[in-house]
């Protein structure tokens, strides 16, 4: 596989650089304030045995998982690193010479997996329209061609923010049903929608063919946890994905699945917070870029945390993305993503948004200050 960008760049720059505003994650939390909020008692802790656990996750922790679905059983769920269960799953997916379609831009491993797998990979692009980027439902009969094993979707999505709405989300599963592609979905941005209207409902509660995947990094702003979750309705393809987690991590920890279960205690107030941080965030960020509107057009999210601005250029740096993402870093501390790292040109600049409020706004204010001096010609070093 080729090396991730995105992450290649977080190791490289997250955590060296004072302002990093292009982060997918929530603000998060310590063990002390997550056990404070799902009113557990901290000893727990202190008494949790360091043993193995269930392969495929606490069974207790995987009923309440299933309880966030409507027809799902504890028994179809399989618990383990977000990251680790999208290259498991797109492993014993898709085999050699299948035809998978992903739907663009995307994170990269969604991508990739399914490429290392020996898929014949083709990209359904999202459309930048006029005020979002939005999936091209018409485009569905030239799209899922015959011999199409898996479509690969992300909703919300990262880097865009774009979403689908319920109606859109049941005509999806029924084409791949009716052409027998299995619809794998990326849930992991769930229940941050900017307008409540925008969430879909999860994939498998639309068809029993469908894979969704999810987990705490995101909506409950827990990414430290490692720890998601992947319902497989199909028992073949659980039995193949279980078989190979033994060559993984084999199992989590009882530690990690313990946490996990005080986060579902805690879910109403770490959710509430972190929208209430995505809104406020999302709010600043508008008012940045209708002060410049010469510089940035933007295609506002309709849920999840990221966001996906298109840069207009300025006279010492042309119209890359790259160069205005590389010139703030090194001028004013501010981290941004261009979209190079999504495989997706080079006019497009990621922001995150669930991050502090005021650590954001503070990000904002150095980044105004530096567009001012690039625009005058005198960045500072």
């Amino acid at each position: 596989m080729r090396p991730f960008k995105l992450e290649r760049f977080f190791s490289e720059h997250e955590f060296v650089t004072r302002f990093p505003l292009c982060c997918s994650d929530c603000e998060t939390v310590t063990v002390g304030e997550l056990l404070e909020l799902a009113g557990r008692d901290p000893t727990q802790l202190l008494s949790q045995p360091l043993m193995y656990s269930d392969p495929q996750g606490d069974p207790a922790l995987r009923a309440r998982v299933a309880g966030r679905y409507r027809a799902v059983s504890p028994d179809q769920v399989v618990m383990g690193a977000p990251q680790e269960l999208i290259a498991l799953t797109l492993r014993c997916l898709i085999r050699p010479s299948e035809r998978v379609v992903v739907i663009t831009p995307c994170y990269q491993s969604l991508w990739e997996v399914a490429h290392a797998a020996g898929g014949d990979v083709d990209a359904w692009p999202l459309v930048e329209g006029s005020d979002r980027f939005e999936i091209d439902m018409d485009a569905i009969d030239r799209v899922l061609l015959p011999g199409t094993r898996a479509l690969i979707a992300n909703f919300p999505n990262n880097p865009t923010g774009a979403s689908v709405n319920a109606a859109h989300m049941a005509r999806l599963a029924a084409s791949c049903d009716e052409r027998g592609v299995v619809l794998f979905c990326d849930e992991i941005y769930h229940g941050l929608p900017i307008s409540p209207a925008e969430d879909p409902p999860p994939a498998v509660d639309v068809s029993p063919n469908a894979i969704s995947l999810n987990g705490f990094s995101k909506t409950f702003g827990l990414p430290g946890l490692r720890m998601g979750w992947v319902v497989l309705r199909n028992p073949e393809l659980r039995q193949r994905v279980c078989e190979a987690k033994d060559y993984s991590t084999i199992c989590s920890s009882p530690v990690t699945e313990m946490l996990s279960h005080a986060a579902l205690d805690a879910e109403s107030a770490l959710r509430a917070r972190n929208r209430r941080n995505l809104l406020e965030n999302h709010d600043r960020l508008r008012a940045f870029v209708e002060t410049y509107p010469h510089l940035f057009d933007w295609r506002q999210a309709q849920g999840g945390s990221v966001t996906l601005l298109r840069f207009l250029g300025l006279p010492s740096l042309g119209p890359s993305a790259s160069n205005f993402c590389d010139a703030v870093r090194r001028s004013a501390g501010v981290l941004l993503a261009p979209s190079t790292l999504f495989d997706f040109g080079d006019q497009h600049i990621r922001f995150g948004l669930g991050r502090n409020r005021q650590d954001f706004a503070n990000g904002i204010d150095a980044l105004a200050r530096c567009v001012e001096e690039l625009e005058r010609g005198t960045p500072t070093p």
